[in-house]
């Protein structure tokens, strides 16, 4: 089965509202970048709608390299603004922080016209949610291994190079990235360790990468308040181990920022949840999972 290039009408279709603001003022310039775009199915596995149904066969998409825009890929490197970290203070002090800058926001215009270029579905792949805790729209895509190096490349000085005595590896090429519509939100919950994936050396296949585990997820948003979005928040707690809820810690969509905390089964996993989208804008956000050494 060749790539497939969605055709003109289809991207039009998919990404005509996302690309509009609430201010009148079009995105065209990034839907038409990523218009070449050419993917296929990489994978296709169980996954759960939002009132905790599972469904099989859910996709997840793989993208062809050589067809994405130049700054999806190296291009990330050149980017004028340097990445900066500013340390999250909680209340048990777990590890928590956002790295302002993380992509431009002309690149992070662009990952959002891919997503709906793509397009999301109810039910999002491989995870396991009880009824009504995650209540959005998912879509899980593996970029090229160029696009997780150079992101990688930009902000590794700002990550913990060893986490219980593993080191720092990079970040997975697998993006969840999950859609907030008016009304749509993520009640509290912790995120999942997951192993490193990224495409085959068959261009199409998702491939598991070994002696691999992710102990951090970094979540980056794609749009924010200057594009309309009102709500969306994410509220940090405190380590799992600690349940403190009584003083919370609101972090609001930065176009282009990310945010990072410590995750996994362990007692070090940061409770948090994404607080409820108000009308307007969809709110768009891709977790990343940043990996080191499984020890």
């Amino acid at each position: 089965m060749p790539f497939a290039a969605a055709a003109r009408s289809v991207v039009c279709h998919g990404v005509g509202q996302a690309c509009a603001r609430s201010d009148g003022v079009s995105h065209s310039s990034s839907c038409e970048a990523v218009q070449g775009v050419q993917f296929r199915i990489a994978a296709q596995i169980t996954g759960t709608l939002p009132d905790g149904t599972s469904v099989p066969g859910v996709p997840v998409f793989s993208l062809q390299e050589e067809t994405l825009p130049r700054e999806l890929c190296s291009g990330l490197v050149q980017a004028a603004e340097p990445a900066a970290r500013r340390d999250i203070k909680l209340v048990d002090n777990s590890l928590a922080f956002v790295i302002d800058s993380v992509v431009p926001a002309g690149v992070a215009d662009m990952m959002l016209a891919l997503t709906e270029l793509l397009g999301y579905n109810s039910a999002a792949p491989g995870i396991q949610t009880p009824p009504g805790m995650r209540m959005n729209k998912a879509l899980h895509i593996l970029m090229p291994d160029s696009f997780s190096r150079s992101l990688s490349d930009r902000i590794q000085h700002l990550l913990p190079q060893e986490l219980d005595g593993c080191k720092l590896l990079g970040l997975s090429s697998r993006l969840n990235c999950y859609k907030y519509d008016d009304g749509d939100r993520f009640r509290m919950h912790i995120d999942g360790e997951w192993p490193g994936y990224g495409i085959g050396h068959d261009g199409v296949s998702m491939v598991e990468w070994p002696a691999t585990l992710s102990k951090i997820s970094l979540l980056l948003y794609l749009n924010d308040e200057s594009d309309g979005v009102q709500g969306g928040a994410t509220r940090l707690y405190s380590a799992q181990r600690v349940e403190c809820t009584d003083q919370p810690v609101d972090v609001q969509p930065a176009k282009g920022s990310a945010l990072l905390f410590r995750h996994g089964h362990g007692g070090d996993s940061v409770l948090h949840e994404g607080l409820r989208v108000g009308p307007g804008a969809s709110k768009y956000v891709c977790r990343i999972n940043v990996l080191y050494e499984s020890c």
